[in-house]
Parts: structure tokens; sequence; C-alpha cells
């Protein structure tokens, strides 16, 4: 259970920056290789520090521009690894060439006004919060702007659904944490409205939103449905308890949207679809992680169902982690994974360590329930699972699979289907490549079973765990995974996701 905001496992952005060392970072450190003039703070060289009791100095007696670009010389991102408070009513603006990455507090604690772009001047940048990053305004009346575009800011869930409703396309901005325990149990999703709008939640903590679907709604969740162009962006929520019928997701029971850098932890269940951020994905979730516990008959750590070519959209998970438990509570087969239940979608760089359980007609899968989707690539799985056809990585495949692996132990009642890898697997031949199973961790040492129902499944090895420890295994990219004796347990992981 989250005690405080620094036990947050939130995805770190940092291992998404273009170039670590060609960086403006304001930190604690003394201010070195920037030129501070007229209120506009410049590198002069591509790795530069701001000192953050300097530039508080500076907010203190006007406004201050900190910009990557400086005299013949351009940093790359923007990050901010020390606490930065003001109270005066100065503006404080960030200009990096590609990413803002916020990894400690910004506090703006009078009526100042925070402005940020990204992408200034380059391409494929983000704005996003690393585990005790945030921002928080404790005035409304303060601005904020992200890329030339005003943003309402909000400090209730309430007054977020009110805005919402006025104006579904509007902007808004979380000003600060709040406790939704004071707010009592909503019986439907908070925010009802379909939204077509942009949340940047700027890593500010929802906690103890309750939620009981008295009206048994298609979707339920903090917002009903995100709908195209919908974006919500680095919104936490903590210690949430939801309970639905069809579809329930902690950010939104319907996706067609792009979420960003969201985090749920708590408890979810609902006898349709369930997923620890969407309970329906027909959009974009990039990373995304949860830590909750999930109930449900098509049920995932993270997204329920996640849905390519549904309605023309893509349904894709990348760079997102889940750690909570999965549960496949249901009389039906139902399907099960620690990140996705039932996958007809594309995922990507992702991971799972939560345990999978479900009943003897269940699919489970350390990461994947059921999969007959656009692929699952580059992407791992160390819970254990427990289910009727039941796999390491995914419970029954129909998909391509390529440049993945799974440890945790399979099991079953008597008659299940198990396989290191995959419990049932029905896709054509050559759909797996340079996939993998711990055999000694998953408990089927029989180098025949990476599948359950196929002898020898090509594409599948058994290895155990020193020779996943001794070097990356085969067909694995350098650029893309890495393994060090003290990360992960000495397995494989992942560059641009990382475990914590």
């Amino acid at each position: 259970m989250i005690k405080g905001r620094t036990a947050l496992a939130v995805v770190t952005m940092a291992a998404f920056s273009t170039a670590a060392n060609a960086a403006v970072t304001i930190s604690s450190a003394a201010t070195a290789n920037m030129s501070c003039s007229k209120g506009v703070c410049a590198p002069t060289a591509v790795n530069a520090v701001l000192n953050a009791g300097d530039l508080e100095s500076f907010l203190a007696s006007g406004s201050v521009t900190v910009t990557t670009t400086g005299s013949g010389v351009q940093a790359i991102d923007v990050q901010i690894v020390a606490p930065v408070t003001w109270k005066s009513p100065n503006a404080l603006s960030l200009a990096a060439y590609h990413s803002i990455n916020v990894d400690q507090a910004v506090s703006v604690t009078g009526l100042g006004s925070l402005s940020v772009t990204i992408n200034d001047g380059g391409k494929g940048g983000i704005f996003v919060f690393g585990s005790k990053g945030r921002v928080a305004f404790s005035f409304l009346s303060s601005q904020l702007t992200i890329d030339g575009a005003p943003y309402t800011l909000v400090n209730t869930v309430k007054d977020l659904a009110n805005a919402v409703a006025a104006h579904p396309g509007g902007d808004y901005a979380l000003a600060n944490d709040y406790s939704a325990g004071k707010d009592g149990t909503y019986n439907s999703s908070p925010v009802s409205t379909t939204f077509t709008g942009r949340l940047n939640g700027l890593g500010n903590i929802i906690s103890y939103l309750s939620v009981n679907d008295a009206n048994q709604s298609d979707d339920v969740g903090l917002f009903r449905e995100i709908k195209n162009p919908g974006y919500v962006g680095s919104l936490r929520l903590s210690h949430v308890n939801m309970k639905a019928i069809y579809s329930l997701g902690g950010i939104t029971g319907l996706n067609d949207g792009y979420l960003l850098n969201d985090y749920v932890q708590g408890s979810l269940s609902a006898s349709g679809f369930v997923g620890g951020l969407v309970g329906l994905n027909y959009g974009t979730v990039r990373q995304g992680n949860a830590a909750a516990t999930v109930e449900g008959e098509t049920v995932g750590g993270l997204v329920g169902y996640n849905c390519s070519d549904c309605f023309s959209l893509p349904g894709i998970v990348e760079y997102s982690r889940a750690s909570g438990t999965v549960i496949v509570a249901t009389e039906n087969p139902g399907s099960g994974g620690g990140l996705v239940g039932g996958n007809y979608g594309t995922i990507e760089s992702s991971w799972a360590t939560g345990s999978v359980s479900g009943n003897a007609d269940a699919e489970v899968g350390g990461l994947v329930g059921g999969s007959n989707g656009s692929g699952i690539v580059n992407s791992y799985a160390t819970g254990s699972v427990y289910g009727g056809e039941a796999g390491g990585l995914v419970g029954a495949s129909y998909d391509y699979i390529s440049d993945s692996y799974s440890t945790g132990t399979v099991s079953g009642p008597s008659g299940s289907t198990l396989g290191g890898f995959i419990g049932f697997d029905e896709a054509p031949s050559g759909h797996l490549t340079d996939c993998y199973w711990d055999e000694t961790t998953s408990e089927i040492s029989n180098p025949d079973q990476g599948a359950g129902n196929k002898k020898n499944d090509p594409g599948i090895t058994g290895l155990t765990t020193t020779q996943l420890q001794s070097g990356l295994p085969s067909g694995f990219k350098s650029t893309i995974w890495h393994e060090k004796s003290y990360v992960n347990d000495g397995m494989p992981y992942l560059i641009a996701n990382p475990p914590q």
C-alpha cells in the first residue's frame, strides 16, 4: 500500500532522454556552464547546471526563462532534479529542444505562473514526471501554459467533472494532491462526460477515490470514456476502490485517446473487462504503470482488453508495466494477464511482475491471458500463473511474439495445459522468434514444454536461471536490452523501461 509520495513506483522518464548528457539540469549542484542575464538562463555548453537556489533567487526579483538553446550551443532536455519553490508573482518559463523531465517538486506557492515548451526546435519530446516529481500550485488563479496552450487549474474531482461537463474538449491540469475520501462513494464515473480534451496531472495524486457503479454503466473509471483526441498524462491515483459491471479501469473504462505516464494503485473488480488503468483500450497507453489488485472476466494488471482495428483504432500498449495481483473471477473461461487480459492489439517494450490466477478453463499468462493481435515484442513477465491454459508469458496465443521471455512459476489444476512460455499455442508456424522461459524458476524444466500443447514449439527455448543471467539471449538487441547483476535479479531488462 502507498504510505506516502516517496513510495510511488512511478515510471521515471529520464530513460527517454535522447542525450542524457546534453541537458540543462536544475539541481543542488553549483551553477556551471550557464549564462543568466536579463531574465534568460541559457547554456554555454551542452551539459549545463543551474543551481535551484540560484533560480529561486532570480524568480524572487523577476520572471525567468530557462532554455536549452545558447549562443552556438544546443542542449537537448531540461531535467529538474532538485526542488524549486517561489512565492513571488513572477513567471518561470522552461523551453526544451526535446523533453522536460521533472524528478523533484516544483512548487508555485504564490500567484506566479509556469510555462513549459517541449520540442522547441526538436521533435519527439515529452513533458513527464519521475517518482518524486510534481508541479503544485497553491492558487487556482495562477497560470499554466503548456506548448502555448493555457490550462485551467482544478484541485478537486468534482471541479474536474464540472469543468469537463461544461467544455469536454478543454485543457485542464490538477493543481495539487487531492484526497477524494471526503467525496464519499461515487455511484458512477466521477467524470461522466466523454472527454476529448487534455488533462495533465502534473505528477499530483488523487487518493482514496471510491466508485461503486449502481447504474450498471457500460464503462466506469475516473473518466467514463476518453475519446480521440483526448489525452490524460502524468496523473496518479492511489488507494482507489472501484466496482462495476461491464468495463472498469482506474483512469477510464474506455480509452480510444492517448494516455501517457499515468499510475494507478488500489483495488478494482467487475464482472467484465477490468484493467488497473483501462478496462477497454482502443487507443494508446504509453509508459503506463499499475500496482492494483484486479478481478474480472477479461482482466489485466494494466489493461483489461487491448484491441487493434476496433473501430479503426490502434490498440497500443508500450513502455508500460504492472505489478498488481490479477484474478480471473468468473464461472466462464475468462482470461487474465499480468499486463493485459485479452490482447488484440500491439504490446511493445513492457513487463509485468504480478501473480495471475484463474479457474480450470481460464487462459492465464504472466504478461497476457489470450493474445490474437498485432504482436508482442521486447517484453517479459516474472509473476506466477495458475489456470487451465497457463504460460509464463501468454496463456493462449494466436499471435506473433518475438524477443521476449518469462520466469514465473506455471501451474494449474489437473488436466491443465501448461507451457513454460505459452500455455496453448495456435499461432501459424514462424510467429515465434527468440522467445525464452526460465526452466529453473518456472518449474517446467522439460525443454520440450515451451508451449503446453506443442512439443518443441519452434521459436521457444528453455534456459536455466544461470544461463539467462550470463548474458543477453540470442536475438536480444543490446540497443534495447541490458543486463547487470544488481538490476532485475541479473535478468535482462529494457533500457527504456527499467525496473525500479
